[in-house]
């Protein structure tokens, strides 16, 4: 049972417990701002199984990152919402990402031709193969947030990268690899 006085502490002081790995300052934070987390991305997610998700991702994050968040930047509750959004956002491109992937990958439509197939099956070689003459850097990000369903700032720390490298190195890749097709004769 948490004692009652944790719950009169500030935002920064319980953000200052929770860097020191205080799970009862977690508790608080999360008593605190769940409900107000919960509703909001709901709104954005429109399932409750997905949105729960998405909160306990917002809470694993918040104890793994809580050196991040900057008091003289903006407010806790805002950073969390900020955050919320982010991962409610990335959730559903992660969904819709894998609800299309099995027709990409599989090719079996019941509305395409065997040359519709064949095409779309040459398109994929030539994505592969583009991908692969990308320099490591740029690829290794592209495959990271776009391929296994990282986040922009999730690639920035597991590639010990700033935020920005990371979104610079991702439209860097995405024009190489659209000038890379183009020259084969691949449009958009």
């Amino acid at each position: 049972m948490r004692a009652p006085a944790i719950d009169r502490l500030s935002d920064a002081e319980l953000m200052e417990r929770i860097r020191a790995r205080d799970e009862e300052a977690l508790a608080a934070v999360y008593d605190r701002y769940s409900g107000l987390l919960y509703t909001f991305v709901l709104r954005l997610c429109k399932e409750r199984a997905l949105a729960e998700e998405v909160l306990q991702d917002i809470f694993a994050t918040l104890w793994q990152t809580a050196e991040l968040w900057d008091p003289g930047r903006g407010s806790l509750q805002a950073w969390l919402v900020t955050m919320g959004r982010n991962k409610a956002i990335d959730a559903l491109r992660s969904r819709s990402r894998s609800e299309a992937l099995p027709l990409t990958t599989d090719m079996r439509s019941t509305d395409e031709g065997p040359d519709e197939v064949a095409l779309q099956r040459i398109i994929n070689h030539e994505v592969k193969r583009a991908l692969e003459q990308l320099p490591a850097r740029y690829r290794d990000i592209l495959e990271a947030v776009y391929f296994r369903g990282l986040t922009q700032r999730e690639a920035a720390e597991k590639f010990g990268l700033p935020h920005g490298t990371v979104k610079s190195r991702i439209r860097l890749a995405i024009e190489r690899l659209k000038r890379t097709l183009r020259a084969r004769g691949i449009q958009e």
